[in-house]
């Protein structure tokens, strides 16, 4: 895998959306963030060891819904990327170490 992209979609039913926050429901990051990792355990038959989270930034809030994301890897380093429509809204880098 080099580059993989797809969608991720967040619930607006969700019971978080009802606290998070009143009125104007924002995906937490952490969400965000669990969605890449889930995908990357999907992809690779859950065999990690440990992950490192590194550099995660959330560049504006964001309503449930869903969004375009893509995943780099370069070696046991996935870069992701989370987009709404053409923009970028989120990005980090998860490294890997494999069973």
């Amino acid at each position: 895998m080099d580059k993989i992209s797809g969608k991720f979609y967040f619930d607006p039913n969700m019971e978080i959306f009802k606290t998070h926050f009143p009125g104007h429901p924002v995906v937490p990051g952490s969400m965000i963030v669990d969605k890449f990792i889930s995908h990357l355990r999907d992809i690779k038959a859950n065999s990690f060891k440990k992950i490192k989270i590194r550099n995660f930034k959330f560049l504006k809030f964001i309503s449930p819904g869903e969004y375009s994301f893509i995943i780099e890897q370069k070696k046991d380093l996935y870069k992701c990327m989370l987009f709404e429509s053409q923009f970028l809204v989120a990005t980090g880098e998860i490294a890997i170490e494999f069973l």
